[in-house]
């Protein structure tokens, strides 16, 4: 199915973006550990400073996308994030290079990560048809999936032939090319209310981040939905926070067999962007949505039960099932919210759900390195199997399971 040439630069933008990113990930520790001697503590604060931006720019950030040419904000953010990067080698070149910098390197590239990620969801409705969301919402998070899978292969090869700081400009060149892709989009988009208001009519920065939050809170479908996530991000946070502790000291997996269980693990991600549609098609938008963060639960209880010579079939079958539904749940949930959500809106209740559901990531993170001190890393990753079950009951006492499909556009305000 054609969705027009708009669309398809859009998703070769993502594509190329997304594969460039992988570099960066594992290029930016292995520049503070090898070259500057950080420990433990400095890449700890490497990670906080690319997670951040999330909980404290990501509410603002959707009420300005609101506000702004959705298309100018995709390449500035392009053009930010390739500069952002190419500082790191020329640093290095000039002896300049310092921990604070890569630090003020990630917190500034997620900063303009979260702008870009509102912006790309809040202008795909007006590109494809509301009819053809899912498939568009699939065939993104399909290319996002095999990036995550490939992309830190090729990364890593890439690392280990040229080196961590001139591998990042690789990175550099996907934003580059990224930005002239999205250079052909339409200048206005329709439907984004880029229209200019009456002067003295529109509301305070601080007034339009709480409309899109009454929004989310009034509308008895994404009130749910989001209440489910934001509890099953506690869970997900204390397993990614404990997986790899555990595998090393319960399991006593040694980083070669972590890697064969992350890689063979994570082809669910491709396999569940593949199914998301064909999910949605035999239970529903709403089943599918339930059952996606219902598979991560599921995965962690797997995982759990590794042991003996089982272990490592064990691990991986757990995180496949884990990664399997992730794509589900975003291709599903991110086709709804489109689709329920008034344009001028839409920026603004993106950057809500994803603020409040990740904004548990950290408090989940300590919450099992607590649980793991007192009772071992186990029974982190059983709490956190048995909370994310836990964690659908907002969801499965509301509309949300016999929902069949998306629902049309609204015109405006919130729905109970």
């Amino acid at each position: 199915m054609t969705l027009g040439p708009a669309f398809t630069r859009l998703w070769l933008a993502s594509g190329v973006s997304q594969f460039g990113t992988q570099v960066t990930v594992l290029a930016l520790p292995l520049i503070a550990l090898g070259r500057l001697g950080a420990g433990s503590v400095g890449v700890g604060a490497l990670f906080a400073a690319s997670f951040l931006p999330y909980v404290v720019v990501g509410l603002p950030a959707g009420a300005l996308v609101d506000r702004w040419d959705r298309r100018r904000v995709l390449l500035a953010c392009d053009a930010a994030r390739a500069a952002l990067l190419l500082a790191v080698p020329v640093a290095m070149v000039l002896g300049l290079l310092t921990l604070w910098l890569l630090i003020a390197v990630a917190a500034l590239v997620g900063t303009a990560t979260v702008f870009s990620e509102v912006a790309a969801s809040a202008v795909l409705p007006s590109l494809v048809p509301a009819e053809h969301l899912t498939t568009a919402n699939a065939r993104l998070e399909t290319t996002r999936a095999a990036a995550l899978v490939a992309g830190p292969g090729l990364g890593g090869v890439l690392i280990r032939l040229a080196g961590a700081a001139p591998a990042l400009v690789a990175d550099v060149a996907s934003y580059v090319v990224s930005f002239a892709v999205l250079l052909g989009t339409p200048r206005t988009v329709p439907g984004t209310s880029d229209a200019e208001p009456v002067p003295g009519a529109r509301p305070s920065l601080r007034g339009e981040i709480a409309e899109g939050l009454r929004f989310v809170a009034g509308h008895a479908i994404l009130r749910v939905i989001v209440a489910s996530y934001s509890l099953s991000v506690l869970f997900i946070g204390m397993y990614q926070a404990m997986s790899i502790l555990y595998m090393t000291s319960v399991v006593h997996l040694g980083s070669a067999e972590i890697g064969l269980v992350m890689g063979l693990g994570n082809l669910g991600f491709v396999l569940g962007a593949l199914l998301s549609r064909r999910v949605a098609g035999w239970i529903g938008t709403g089943g599918a949505i339930v059952a996606a963060l219902g598979l991560l639960a599921a995965g962690f209880l797997v995982s759990a039960t590794a042991g003996g010579w089982w272990a490592l079939p064990c691990l991986v079958l757990g995180q496949l099932v884990s990664s399997l539904g992730t794509p589900i749940y975003n291709v599903n949930l991110i086709t709804l919210r489109q689709t329920i959500t008034p344009s001028g809106l839409i920026g603004r209740v993106t950057a809500a759900s994803r603020t409040l559901g990740r904004g548990l990531v950290p408090v989940g993170a300590m919450a099992g390195a607590g649980i793991a001190t007192a009772a071992g890393p186990r029974a982190s990753v059983i709490a956190a199997g048995v909370g994310g079950l836990l964690a659908l009951l907002p969801m499965l006492v509301s509309p949300v399971p016999k929902m069949r499909a998306a629902g049309r556009p609204v015109a405006g305000g919130s729905q109970s």
